[in-house]
C-alpha cells in the first residue's frame, strides 16, 4: 500500500471523535516517530481544506464593499481576502480571522454585506464549488511537501459535506453522497485513510454529550437538527404542525432520530468510499481499548 498522507477521523457528534483525533495523534508520534504529522482539530481558522468562517462575496458584492470602506479593506491581510477559485469567481472574507486578529468587532458595512454569505449558509451548489476547490488546493500543496508529511484532519471529510447537504438543505443521500465522493476524488492522490468512530446507542451517546457540554451548544445544535432541511422536514413535522418551540426532552429525542438518519447515510458513504475505512467502537469510553484498536487500526491501514 502507498504510504497515507492524509488520515480523515469521522463519527457521529458525541462519538469521541475529538479524544479519537487526539489520541491517533499522539500513537502516530510513538509509531512513526520519523513522519511528521500535522494535525488540524475542527473549526482551526487555518485549517487548509476546510472554512471556517469565511464569507463569500460576489465581484459586484466586493466592489461595492471596496468603494464603501477602501481604507479597512486595504489593510487586510491577503489571508484575508482571497480571490475564490472558482468559475464565477468572487471573494473571499475571512471574517472570523480578521475579528481575532485585530479584536474588534468588524464595521456594520462588512456586517451586512456578509449576512447569509458564510460558505455553510451558501446555495448547496455554490458551496459544493468552493468546498471541493478548496480540497483540491490543498491536495496539490500537500503533494508537494517533504515526503514524511502527514495530515490528520478531524471531522471536515464527512461530517461537514453531509450537515450541508443532509441537515441545513434536506438534499437527497446521493447528493451527500456524491459531495463526499468528490473530495476523495481530489485527495486520491494523497492515499486518505478514514478512521470512523462509531458508537453501538446513539441516544446515550448524544444524551452524554448534552450533559458534559454547554447548555448553549446542545441547545444551538438541536435547534439546527431540528429547524431546517431534514429535521424540519421528517422530526418536526412528525410533531405536528405547531410552530411552538418543543420542550427540551422532544428536542433531544428529535435530534437522536437525526442522527440515527445521519448514520445510515454515512455507512452508505462508508461502503461507496475507495480509500480503506478502520471502523473504531467507542461505545464503553475506555480509553486503553481505544488506544489498542487505534493501534491495531494504524498497523493495518497505514
Amino acid at each position: 500500500m502507498t504510504q497515507s498522507r492524509l488520515i480523515l477521523v469521522e463519527g457521529l457528534p458525541g462519538s469521541g471523535k475529538t479524544t479519537t483525533a487526539a489520541t491517533v495523534s499522539q500513537l502516530f508520534k510513538q509509531m512513526k516517530p520519523e513522519l511528521n504529522i500535522i494535525y488540524y482539530e475542527e473549526g482551526r481558522l487555518d485549517h487548509p481544506a476546510d472554512y471556517e468562517g469565511v464569507a463569500y462575496l460576489t465581484e459586484e458584492e466586493w466592489r461595492q464593499l471596496q468603494a464603501r470602506l477602501p481604507e479597512w479593506m486595504n489593510i487586510l491581510e491577503r489571508s484575508e481576502r482571497t480571490q475564490a477559485r472558482i468559475e464565477a469567481r468572487g471573494h473571499l472574507l475571512a471574517y472570523r480571522r480578521i475579528r481575532e486578529r485585530t479584536g474588534l468587532p468588524l464595521p456594520i458595512e462588512v456586517e451586512q454585506a456578509i449576512a447569509g454569505r458564510d460558505l455553510y449558509e451558501l446555495p448547496l451548489d455554490l458551496h459544493m464549488e468552493l468546498m471541493v476547490e478548496n480540497w483540491r488546493t490543498f491536495a496539490a500543496k500537500a503533494a508537494d511537501q517533504a515526503e514524511g508529511t502527514v495530515y490528520l484532519f478531524e471531522c471536515c471529510f464527512i461530517q461537514n459535506p453531509i450537515t450541508m447537504a443532509m441537515i441545513r438543505c434536506g438534499a437527497e443521500p446521493e447528493v451527500a453522497i456524491d459531495y463526499v465522493k468528490r473530495l476523495e476524488a481530489e485527495v486520491a492522490g494523497l492515499s486518505p485513510i478514514v478512521i470512523y468512530v462509531d458508537q453501538s446507542d446513539l441516544d446515550l451517546s448524544f444524551r452524554k454529550a448534552v450533559l458534559e457540554r454547554p447548555r448553549e451548544w446542545s441547545q444551538g445544535f438541536m435547534d439546527y437538527y431540528l429547524n431546517q432541511g431534514y429535521g424540519a422536514a421528517n422530526i418536526r413535522l412528525a410533531q405536528g404542525e405547531s410552530s411552538e418551540p418543543l420542550n427540551r426532552e422532544s428536542s433531544i429525542t428529535g435530534t437522536v432520530d437525526v442522527l440515527k438518519a445521519r448514520r445510515i447515510w454515512e455507512e452508505e458513504i462508508l461502503k461507496r468510499l475507495e480509500c480503506p475505512v478502520g471502523k473504531l467502537d467507542n461505545s464503553a469510553y475506555d480509553e486503553q481499548e481505544r488506544e489498542y484498536i487505534l493501534k491495531k487500526i494504524l498497523s493495518e491501514l497505514f
